[in-house]
């Protein structure tokens, strides 16, 4: 009998063991998702930051073109004959589209960039979370 009560004390004592550890794993993991929520919402936030400042500079852009085009069309009534500022103007407008296409392709690369890093850091949890449900186990 005294055997079994100190077998049963050791397993007792063994199991306080074991859910004090699960407590600090789980507060381990808590911290964790935590920071990684951080992260996140850092990166989200920079990103908005950053599509922000690019719409603006399409929009910037698209006044550039319409004012452009408006430019284009004066000078063409007040100087009709001028074939030379006709192309100077129409080359100017084809530079300026080339751009807003570039800045269009740098805003999706932006957020193709930012969902990838949002899916590493997501896939660095998980592993994490996996790592210590196993320790759990």
């Amino acid at each position: 009998v005294e055997k079994r009560e100190g077998e049963v004390a050791m397993l007792k004592k063994a199991l306080r063991e074991c859910d004090a550890r699960e407590r600090r794993l789980r507060g381990a993991v808590e911290a964790e998702q935590r920071a990684h929520e951080a992260e996140v919402s850092a990166l989200q936030q920079e990103a908005a930051v950053r599509e922000e400042e690019l719409s603006d500079r399409l929009t910037e852009i698209g006044v550039e073109v319409r004012a452009l085009g408006e430019a284009q069309e004066v000078n063409h009534i007040v100087q009709e004959g001028n074939d030379q500022l006709a192309s100077a103007s129409l080359r100017l407008i084809d530079r300026v589209l080339v751009m807003e296409r570039d800045m269009k392709g740098e805003s999706e690369r932006v957020f193709t960039d930012k969902y990838r890093h949002i899916a590493l850091i997501n896939q660095e949890i998980r592993k994490k979370v996996s790592t210590v449900n196993e320790e759990l186990e």
